[in-house]
């Protein structure tokens, strides 16, 4: 089975694993089958990686909502060119890396943020 960047998308981890799973039953030696601490491995660390994703994704919800109350503050930061931006965020982008924040005079990503003052 083939592994690229679209097979490892989050949507897809639980079948991604289960069919390599069943490919590995079917494909097992029958002298020397799975042994069942392996198995139980296995699908504690698909339980693992499934919270992990849930975490992110809820951290992600609390990230987005806690941004949108910033509209109208003043923030400081650098934009993707490594300018200083110093403006009223006007609006707010969620992107795949987080949020980016819109002002007056350009857009700063929220990693990039080095001062919020309140107007």
């Amino acid at each position: 089975m083939e592994i690229n960047n679209s097979t490892l998308s989050t949507k897809n981890i639980r079948d991604n694993f289960l069919k390599l799973f069943i490919t590995q039953v079917k494909n097992q030696d029958p002298i020397n089958p799975i042994n069942n601490s392996d198995f139980t491995s296995q699908l504690a660390q698909l339980a693992e990686l499934e919270r992990l994703e849930e975490i992110r994704k809820n951290n992600s919800e609390i990230l987005n909502l806690f941004s949108s109350f910033l509209i109208g503050f003043k923030i400081t930061g650098k934009d993707n060119y490594g300018n200083t931006v110093e403006g009223n965020i006007i609006s707010i982008t969620q992107t795949s890396d987080g949020p980016l924040f819109n002002t007056n005079k350009g857009s700063i990503h929220i990693t990039n943020i080095s001062k919020i003052e309140k107007n």
